[in-house]
């Protein structure tokens, strides 16, 4: 199943609105994750007030930019590049994991906040899906001879 995820991924009816969602996506949460490296710092930081806070939000904004990082390197690179190196399938399906995570989280802060904001909603539940898939497409996308499509 992983390896049609990949074959339809290499498809430009696919490949394209991905690409356009994750220009949004980076659009709107690349401010916020370019702020989490400074925020888990500053919790790594003793004696700092909101420690777990900081902690918190900076490994969310770290877990997001790991994710947008390899959303775009799955859509940037030719399936070749990923059929040639497992370590960089390996590579890029973790920091699409790790994105995911962080956007399941924000899905569940959203909840307890009681915020239903449609946009976020939308973005953070979307960044969740594209990821899944994209790491799907990228475990699926094995070396050649192991694809049977």
């Amino acid at each position: 199943m992983l390896n049609r995820w990949a074959s339809w991924l290499n498809q430009p009816w696919v490949r394209y609105p991905l690409m356009a969602f994750c220009l949004l996506a980076t659009l709107l949460l690349l401010p916020g994750a370019l702020y989490g490296p400074a925020m888990l710092y500053a919790g790594l930081m003793p004696g700092v007030d909101g420690r777990a806070s900081a902690l918190g939000w900076g490994l969310l904004g770290v877990g997001g930019l790991a994710g947008l990082a390899g959303a775009w390197v799955r859509l940037v690179l030719p399936a070749e590049a990923f059929q040639r190196s497992m370590r960089l399938r390996q590579a890029v399906a973790t920091a699409l994991l790790i994105g995911m995570l962080a956007a399941l989280v924000q899905l569940g802060v959203l909840i307890l906040r009681g915020d239903f904001q449609a946009l976020a909603w939308c973005v953070v539940a979307g960044c969740f899906l594209a990821g899944g898939f994209l790491a799907g497409a990228t475990l699926g996308e094995g070396p050649v001879a192991e694809r049977s499509v």
